[in-house]
């Protein structure tokens, strides 16, 4: 009879023993290297992303970056989606994979809110209208007319789908039509308008800003709602005359659904903390970009507002694959 006091005990130290355990192992996160998962090759915008928490990061483990390309950002996304929830694996996504992807393909494998944890946006830049110097337009009602007035002249490239996206919205808000030239990643598309192939492009400007610099490439407008810093020459659309049309590229970092809420806090506290670094804004700004950093809860509600608008644009525009 004595043994069932011992018993229920020893049987009552277990739940503190594992509450212990448990908040030892908290205590010590990271313990391991970071899977830090890249959808897109090395060299791309992702890429640079995870380059910066990998190199500037201070939690005293390694981050390994895993470039996973494939389907535009499809593939790698799914491998985030499904990853271990324990905090050792993170994932850099943007509104390619996170916005543009579910909206306009049937199965992505992963699904946009239940399959992730927000932990913070990084960086956003706007969109640039941009043409060849031999189209005769030297602004961006100009290129309007001459796209009314001459319908089929001008083709515009696009290097992935949110590019494909924007280039609908512009010609929607402008009540033009403008053919759309794809292409496999922005060096190609770029190449191609520099060489007068197509006219236009509607991207962010690190792919071409140092080509408008030298005058190879004609900025007609920024897509946003204020001036470029880095070419503040440049009107905004509304300056341009072309309210309403207005887009932003961006960046984050997402981890598997149901990851723990101390190593999301964690993460995002050092993303905002790398952000803040004068060498790394200087960085990212001769890509084009801006530090944006948020709070979790920040860039869902971010990223559910992006969904809605850009939903309404690929209703309009009928697209829709697989």
């Amino acid at each position: 009879m004595r043994q069932r006091p011992m018993l229920l005990a020893v049987l009552g130290w277990i739940p503190l023993l594992t509450l212990a355990t448990m908040a030892s192992q908290a205590a010590d996160y990271p313990a391991k290297p970071i899977r830090l998962i890249v959808p897109l090759p090395p060299g791309s915008l992702m890429d640079l992303h995870a380059r910066l928490i990998a190199q500037k990061h201070r939690l005293g483990q390694p981050v390994v970056v895993d470039n996973r390309a494939g389907a535009d950002g499809r593939i790698g996304s799914e491998l985030i989606a499904k990853a271990p929830a324990d905090g050792y694996t993170l994932g850099i996504a943007t509104i390619g994979t996170l916005v543009v992807a579910p909206l306009i393909h049937t199965n992505t494998g992963y699904d946009p809110v239940r399959s992730f944890a927000p932990v913070s946006r990084m960086t956003t830049a706007p969109y640039l209208i941009v043409v060849h110097p031999a189209v005769t337009a030297g602004s961006l009602k100009e290129l309007i007319d001459l796209a009314r007035a001459k319908p089929g002249l001008l083709n515009h490239a696009t290097a992935n789908a949110f590019a494909r996206l924007a280039g609908e919205l512009f010609n929607s808000t402008a009540g033009i039509k403008t053919g759309n030239v794809p292409y496999q990643g922005p060096v190609a598309a770029t190449t191609d308008l520099i060489s007068g192939r197509v006219q236009l492009m509607v991207e962010a400007p690190g792919v071409f800003r140092q080509e408008i610099q030298l005058g190879r490439l004609h900025a007609l407008a920024v897509a946003d709602s204020r001036r470029y810093a880095h070419l503040p020459q440049v009107p905004t659309t509304a300056e341009a005359g072309l309210a309403g049309f207005e887009v932003r590229t961006w960046f984050g970092v997402t981890a598997p659904a149901a990851t723990p809420a101390r190593a999301i806090a964690l993460w995002n506290s050092e993303i905002n903390q790398i952000l803040a670094m004068k060498d790394v804004t200087d960085s990212l700004a001769t890509q084009g970009l801006e530090a944006a950093a948020t709070t979790p809860q920040q860039f869902s509600d971010f990223a559910r507002d992006e969904r809605a608008r850009w939903a309404r644009v690929v209703k309009q525009a009928g697209l829709k694959f697989d």
